[in-house]
């Protein structure tokens, strides 16, 4: 059994680890992603013709590249979420004054404690003086 050295790694060095990490993750999805779109190209420049049925109207579009088609749900998609969160992160700050307010609100009567404590050490002491 061979036993390494292990040495304690520094803060540089693990952020140097996770940009290197973050990086290499990058390249292969990156890759991937050419290799699907290589691969499916005839499918992303074929044209659609979309056609919505509202019961009352009907609209039909001019013909469409189907990778125009994905790209725009996809960004539908990113902008619908990012809607969603805005909400939660409305909520998440206003939580996060409320407690803000009150570890301040703590923080003073913990002052006011220690100076009343500071106050009766003082008087404790002055006492054990007088007293020989």
């Amino acid at each position: 059994v061979i036993f390494y050295n292990i040495v304690p790694l520094e803060k540089g060095d693990i952020m140097n680890m996770a940009a290197k990490v973050k990086t290499t993750v990058t390249i292969i999805f990156v890759l991937f992603l050419i290799i699907v779109v290589y691969s499916n190209w005839s499918f992303l420049m074929g044209k659609e013709i979309i056609s919505l049925n509202f019961g009352f109207k009907e609209i039909i579009s001019p013909e469409i590249n189907n990778g125009v088609i994905l790209l725009i749900c996809f960004v539908s998609g990113v902008f619908i979420n990012f809607l969603s969160n805005i909400v939660l992160r409305y909520k998440k700050s206003k939580t996060i004054k409320e407690q803000e307010g009150i570890i301040k609100e703590f923080r003073a009567k913990i002052t006011e404690l220690e100076l009343k404590l500071q106050i009766l050490d003082s008087k404790s002491g002055s006492e054990e003086n007088q007293e020989p």
